[in-house]
């Protein structure tokens, strides 16, 4: 049998373990969207990448990739995720290189 302190404890525990998953819950929701023109050109200069380079690091045309930044076209959220995973930048997932 749990004493009170013990279940006020398992509580606030279960609380912390609420609020971690709806931050991450909330993370992944903007994560999955497809970025802005903007977003994405500033996240690529701010990696140091050209267009050409940021195209081949998630395996898509520089046309594709020069169509997302001007806005011409929405970047689909998947290749999204992909570009931030590698870029090291995703909250749940890391790069690793072999």
């Amino acid at each position: 049998m749990l004493s009170c302190g013990q279940l006020r404890g398992t509580a606030l525990t279960l609380q912390k373990i609420f609020w971690l998953a709806n931050t991450v819950r909330k993370i992944i929701a903007i994560m999955l969207k497809s970025p802005s023109p903007e977003q994405l050109k500033s996240t690529r200069k701010a990696l140091g990448y050209t267009q050409k380079e940021a195209a081949e690091l998630v395996h898509v045309s520089l046309r594709a990739w020069q169509l997302w930044e001007a806005g011409d076209r929405k970047m689909p959220p998947g290749i999204w995720e992909l570009c931030v995973i590698k870029a090291g930048l995703h909250p749940l997932y890391r790069a690793v290189k072999a």
